[in-house]
């Protein structure tokens, strides 16, 4: 019994290390190739298992159409569940050192994160964070692509805001068709010769 407390005593220390690592060191979003870190890590001279892939996560967030409970509406604030989501899915962007040996979806299980479960106060306090932190990367990132389509007016840059901010990007046509019809099916076309004078 005591191992297994253990554990879960463990596993909560590499989430909140993970949280607060990523809001210490990735404010803004990072819109380089994914590859980019092991250059940084080649120019100081570090490892590159070490160095946070913060393009990576950029990526990943453009990428997520959105969050909150299985709607993904662009304009749906991130539950906790989602924050699990999208931890889980960042694990290979993190440094080595902050990564668990545990798999990444038994660390980070979208259930274990619902509303209705008892999480420590500094994981309470580190997600409440992380789902303001995601939603202001994900406006800064709306921002930038807004900003890059104003500037250089280019279609991709519409079509990732249509795609990805749908709610207020996408191009809503109002459409209605009655199809129940009970008038006559035939059209009449009378041709008269009309005097040109």
């Amino acid at each position: 019994m005591a191992f297994k407390s253990y554990n879960i005593i463990q596993a909560a220390r590499v989430r909140q290390k993970q949280m607060q690592y990523i809001l210490d060191n990735l404010t803004e979003p990072d819109f380089s190739l994914i590859e980019c870190p092991k250059q940084i890590a080649d120019e100081f001279n570090m490892d590159d298992r070490e160095v946070l892939n913060g393009a990576g996560i950029t990526w990943r967030i453009l990428n997520t159409q959105g969050f909150g409970n299985g709607q993904h509406n662009s304009s749906t604030p991130p539950s906790y569940g989602s924050v699990a989501n999208f931890m889980k899915d960042i694990q290979c962007y993190l440094p080595k050192s902050l990564q668990s040996k545990r798999p990444a979806e038994k660390l980070w299980s979208h259930w274990s994160f619902q509303s209705t479960n008892t999480l420590a106060e500094k994981t309470k306090e580190l997600l409440d964070q992380m789902v303001d932190w995601l939603i202001m990367m994900r406006q800064k990132i709306e921002d930038y692509m807004t900003a890059r389509y104003y500037r250089d007016g280019r279609m991709n840059h519409l079509e990732i805001l249509k795609r990805r901010f749908k709610d207020d990007w996408s191009e809503k046509i109002e459409q209605s068709v009655d199809a129940d019809v009970k008038e006559d099916k035939t059209v009449e076309i009378i041709f008269e010769d009309v005097d040109a004078n």
